[in-house]
């Protein structure tokens, strides 16, 4: 998943709970930590279909120290049935629980 299409679903998800008017030098660091919960959670979410045979593969993968984030989406790809739906899923969810905490935040 290319990173930029990650920093704008992030981006996008901020603004719809109605925090992009917050001072920069707080939302910059804010959507970077953001990013990376949103990347995790697809890593776990997709690490948990993977196979034996296949996990075995992607802890080789990931602890060679030249590994992309691009070469980890690209190997659950090609490994996990339907895999970009359900990636669609995990972003659906992450934002459906950011905005409902938003919205609790704001109405507080």
């Amino acid at each position: 998943m290319p990173q930029d299409f990650i920093e704008q679903f992030i981006a996008d998800t901020i603004q719809k709970a109605g925090y992009s008017d917050l001072p920069e030098t707080f939302l910059q660091p804010y959507k970077d930590k953001l990013e990376l919960l949103l990347v995790k959670r697809i890593g776990l979410e997709a690490t948990v279909l993977l196979d034996e045979e296949s996990l075995e593969e992607f802890a080789d993968l990931i602890t060679q120290p030249t590994t992309k984030p691009e070469e980890v989406f690209t190997f659950y790809k090609a490994r996990i049935d339907n895999f970009p739906e359900k990636i669609i899923k995990t972003l659906i969810d992450f934002q459906k629980q950011y905005l409902n905490l938003a919205e609790q935040v704001i109405a507080k």
